[in-house]
C-alpha cells in the first residue's frame, strides 16, 4: 500500500490519502449470465417455541422481459439435518409465505443440548 500527500484522482479532507490504482479499460472484468428466471434476494424470518416454529420468507425473483411473473411457479421446502422434508409450500406467483413445523429441533450452543448447532435448510425452486 502506498501513501502520498496528493492525488490527482481522489478527494480527501486529510493530508494523507491512499493511492488507489484504477486500471481503466485494462482492469479485470468478470462477466456472468443469469437464467431467464433467477433468485435475486431472499429474506427469512423465524418465530419459535418448543412446540411450534414458523418460517416466513420473502423472495425477489429476477426475470427477463420474455417471462411474466404470473407464469412463475415457486416451491419452498424446509429440510431437517438428515435431508427430510419437514415443511413445504408452493404455488404460482408465490413470492412470500410461511410454513409451520411442529416440535422443531431448536438450535442450542455446545453443552446445552444433545443436538447443538442444529440447522434446517430452506430449498427454493422455480
Amino acid at each position: 500500500m502506498k501513501f502520498s500527500l496528493s492525488s490527482g484522482y481522489c478527494d480527501s479532507t486529510s493530508d494523507e490519502v491512499i493511492e488507489v490504482d484504477f486500471a481503466g479499460i485494462h482492469g479485470s472484468v468478470r462477466l456472468y449470465t443469469t437464467p431467464e428466471v433467477h433468485l435475486s434476494d431472499i429474506t427469512v424470518f423465524t418465530e419459535h417455541s418448543y412446540t411450534k416454529a414458523t418460517v416466513k420468507f420473502i423472495t425477489e425473483v429476477g426475470v427477463t422481459s420474455d417471462v411474466k411473473s404470473d407464469e412463475i411457479i415457486m416451491s419452498y421446502e424446509l429440510l431437517d439435518r438428515k435431508g427430510r422434508v419437514v415443511g413445504s409450500v408452493g404455488g404460482r406467483k408465490m413470492f412470500s409465505g410461511e410454513m409451520t413445523v411442529f416440535f422443531p429441533t431448536l438450535w442450542w450452543p455446545i453443552g446445552m443440548s444433545d443436538t447443538p448447532g442444529y440447522l434446517y435448510t430452506l430449498k427454493v425452486s422455480f
